[in-house]
């Protein structure tokens, strides 16, 4: 690393303390002068740094960037080494099968600040501006078959739920499968892809793409989705820094693939935030559209829908639109 990168990292992991320009310069192995050049350029960057004589360096604001360094504060070494940010991309579930099929690790995860073709369900576009949200993909190498992919689908929704809740103490509420959203607007959408093995049936890897409205103010959303859509920033008054919610997110799903047998854990979560029970939604299986009523959530967290005919059946894909949505 840069020296400029190298005083920030000791920055970040010394935030409230005092670390001296002395102490940096024989760590680092550099000069005192390139220290104050690495210095200013910090505070160029939007980075806030107190210097007081004698003290040395304190690290007193950081801007809302979200970079290695920024999570590697946070987490461990180990986990850092498998995490890319970029700052701008198509999209990163591209990006990250792009990865799978070259054999990166399990968990191996990809941020952008920015995504170009952001991609939501059913070929829509999923709206990524500039450093305002957080759009990032996990790998995840399940070692099961197809017949398991709605689980861990509804199991990153929970993931997410909790992340959110954790950072800014807010109840969030799932839309099935796996929307979430606040107040009745949505505020994350998730997009699993897999990779089948023909032979097997095995899923060789799948691509978990999450995208969270997280400092985007009422007006930056696009006409056709500002009454459906919303931020944490609109919801809770909130401007978070996004580094702080990206990792807890990260760790959830961390905890979330270390935990893919315990359906009864996760099942729960799911259904205590599922707005979509005992609701009438309208349905579309892709090949029709009709109306329906959600009597149940199932185990395997499908829908039980029961029609106005009276007809009973188990939905178990295609996308749901409540009325009245809550």
């Amino acid at each position: 690393m840069a020296t400029k990168e190298l005083i920030l990292e000791t920055l970040l992991k010394n935030k409230g303390k005092y670390i001296s320009g002395e102490e940096l310069s024989k760590d680092l192995n550099v000069s005192r002068m390139a220290i104050n050049k690495a210095i200013q350029g910090l505070k160029q960057q939007g980075y806030t740094i107190k210097s007081v004589t004698n003290k040395g360096y304190l690290l007193e604001n950081e801007p809302d960037v979200l970079n290695k360094l920024a999570l590697a504060a946070e987490l461990s070494k180990e986990r850092v080494e498998n995490i890319e940010v970029l700052e701008s991309i198509d999209s990163t579930n591209i990006y990250a099968k792009n990865l799978a099929q070259n054999g990166v690790n399990n968990k191996y995860v990809v941020i952008s600040n920015e995504q170009t073709k952001g991609k939501g369900r059913l070929g829509r576009t999923f709206v990524s501006p500039k450093n305002k949200g957080i759009y990032l993909s996990i790998i995840v190498k399940p070692n099961r078959d197809i017949s398991n992919l709605t689980s861990i689908t509804a199991f990153s929704s929970v993931a997410v739920c909790k992340a959110i809740e954790n950072v800014y103490n807010i109840k969030t509420n799932i839309k099935w499968v796996n929307d979430v959203y606040i107040n009745g607007k949505k505020v994350c959408g998730i997009l699993t892809e897999a990779s089948i093995e023909g032979e097997t049936g095995k899923v060789d890897y799948l691509v978990i793409g999450i995208g969270i409205n997280v400092n985007e103010s009422t007006n930056e959303f696009p006409e056709e989705i500002k009454d459906i859509a919303t931020s944490l920033k609109i919801q809770t008054g909130k401007e978070m820094k996004r580094n702080i919610l990206c990792v807890e997110l990260i760790k959830q799903l961390d905890t979330m693939i270390d935990n893919l047998d315990k359906n009864d854990e996760y099942f729960t979560g799911y259904k205590d935030r599922c707005n979509t029970i005992g609701k009438e939604v309208e349905i579309n299986t892709f090949t029709e559209k009709k109306l329906g009523f959600v009597k149940a959530l199932n185990e395997d967290f499908s829908l039980t829908i029961e029609y106005p005919n009276g007809l009973i059946e188990k939905l178990s894909s295609g996308e749901v639109s409540i009325k009245n949505i809550k």
